[in-house]
């Protein structure tokens, strides 16, 4: 009995001479630059998110970096980060790319927004509201930092017959009702963020200098970040801030913790060491703010000079973004129009399929038929990896069966998380003798390679027109694909979901019902005619 006293004692005293642990900080960083859209594609973005983690993990943050993401992409991220937060004294989320305002509510665009008409809005890109959502358990203060708001062609392309009003350029005001929780804006509402002509944005760059300021309260330190973006802009940028807080928040380290006696130097080879190599003129900027008179600022100095130079004297965007679900010939007209790029493309189109969609980088006086190769070469690759790996027991005969399924489920869906239920339909049709009855492949057999026209409504009497395509009228697969699978669809192919789902209609949520019997499906349909016929009584 002595000796369990005295360890329970032991015990006691550990747990209360144990030093306070430090309130835990998360932050996540979205960056968005490489848009399905060439012309819609950013530089800046990704130089954001690289300068605001070199900050926040200095001042003890544990950041989360996502670059480029989709719609799937984003929506992860912000699930996965919303259970991190959940454990946390303070969180952060910062947004860098385009972004929209449609009818009083804030949209971010992921890379694989099109946009086509206001109506895909809310199907292709991500609610503000989804952020602050993704805070909601953190426990002392919640900040969603937002840099959009850049301008963005595809808003002059967009058709707009649900939008009251019009869709808008800027964002708009938004107020919330939660406590300790503050929203800032790189920019007044309706008004564009600019890019940058440096390495980062107006705001990022300032974020960077001012958001970790030991010792200074995050309304202080917003306040700052404003007023350098007023005055780095000439007055054409604005931030703002909305939101409520009620307690004392300092997002960097205490003032204190840093003792007079410490030698201001001590930190400066580890720093130089790890943004050195970067070549991003915010990282190095910050290397001289944090170490001005110690033996590197001088070197950083002169780097960031000819950083900037060469900045001024690139004539080219460094990479070129093919959108899967598009076909060759769609893939060849981009290609043909973008004049970043130089000479003829190949006189033969590949064979429908031959290309892997995604980002490329562009070398200085890269030609057309350069992309080209690249695309063939990636998706032969890719194709042989991913056939290799397949299900055993598919009804796929050899690799090109594999793309035209592929092919078929990229034009169904643009959701990579659905597409293991597609191809799960599909295969269970094909082995069951059953027809696919896609639309997509039977627009394929009207329209081809060219794509079926804007504003052209399919008729039934398309769906008893005859073609090797359509797959209402023949069994099996069409004899080639329909559009460039990405790789979340020839994965999708080559490893159907466990179900035996036969059915899909949309949901009207912008995901998709799945059922194993017409009954099931029936009711499926009942429910989406009825959403969708409540969504054009709104509209009115």
């Amino acid at each position: 009995m002595d000796m369990l006293l005295r360890a329970v004692v032991f015990v006691l005293a550990v747990l209360l001479l144990a030093p306070a642990q430090a309130a835990v900080k998360v932050a996540l960083l979205i960056g968005n630059a490489a848009y399905a859209d060439s012309a819609s594609t950013l530089r800046n973005p990704p130089n954001d998110v690289a300068a605001l983690r070199s900050v926040l993990e200095a001042a003890d943050f544990e950041v989360t970096v996502v670059e480029n993401a989709g719609r799937a992409a984003m929506s992860r991220a912000l699930s996965e980060f919303s259970e991190t937060a959940a454990q946390a004294e303070i969180g952060l989320i910062y947004y860098s790319g385009h972004g929209i305002e449609m009818n009083g509510e804030n949209f971010l665009m992921p890379v694989d927004a099109t946009l086509e008409s206001d109506v895909d809005v809310e199907y292709e890109t991500v609610a503000l509201g989804k952020l602050v959502d993704a805070l909601s358990g953190v426990k002392k203060f919640k900040l969603v930092l937002v840099d959009a708001c850049r301008d963005n062609p595809l808003f002059s392309k967009m058709k707009r017959p649900l939008t009251r009003g019009g869709a808008t350029k800027g964002l708009a005001r938004i107020e919330s009702t939660q406590s300790n929780l503050l929203i800032g804006f790189a920019t007044s509402p309706g008004e564009i963020a600019l890019d940058g002509e440096g390495d980062s944005s107006p705001y990022a760059s300032a974020l960077a200098r001012h958001l970790v300021t030991p010792g200074r309260e995050v309304e202080v330190v917003l306040r700052s970040v404003a007023k350098d973006v007023f005055e780095a802009t000439k007055g054409k940028q604005r931030p703002y801030i909305t939101g409520s807080l009620f307690e004392t928040v300092i997002l960097g380290r205490e003032a204190e913790e840093a003792p007079a006696t410490v030698d201001p130097c001590r930190d400066a080879a580890v720093h130089w060491q790890a943004v050195s190599s970067r070549g991003n003129v915010a990282l190095l900027e910050e290397h001289v703010r944090l170490f001005p008179s110690c033996a590197f600022a001088s070197l950083a100095k002169v780097e960031i000079e000819e950083l900037l130079k060469s900045s001024a004297e690139q004539a080219t965007t460094e990479s070129i973004s093919v959108a899967a679900g598009l076909t060759v010939k769609q893939a060849f007209d981009q290609l043909a129009q973008d004049a970043r790029l130089d000479g003829d493309l190949p006189a033969e189109l590949p064979a429908e399929g031959a290309l892997m969609p995604g980002t490329y980088a562009l070398a200085r006086g890269a030609t057309r038929a350069d992309v080209v190769r690249q695309m063939q070469v990636a998706q032969a690759e890719l194709i042989g990896r991913i056939w290799a790996g397949r299900q055993k027991g598919l009804p796929l005969e050899n690799p090109e069966q594999l793309v035209i399924l592929a092919s078929i489920i990229e034009r169904e869906t643009g959701l990579s998380a659905d597409m293991p239920k597609f191809a799960a339909v599909f295969v269970n049709r094909l082995n069951k003798g059953m027809r696919l009855q896609s639309d997509a492949t039977m627009i394929y057999g009207l329209f081809g390679g060219d794509g079926k026209p804007v504003g052209r409504a399919i008729r039934r009497a398309d769906l008893e027109t005859k073609t090797p395509y359509n797959t209402y009228q023949i069994p099996g697969l069409p004899p080639t694909p329909i559009a460039l699978p990405g790789q979340a669809s020839l994965e999708a192919a080559a490893n159907p979901a466990a179900t035996d789902d036969l059915y899909f209609v949309p949901d009207g949520n912008g995901g998709h019902a799945f059922a194993a019997t017409l009954a099931e499906h029936n009711v499926n349909v009942s429910r989406w005619r009825k959403l969708a016929a409540e969504t054009r009584v709104k509209a009115e």
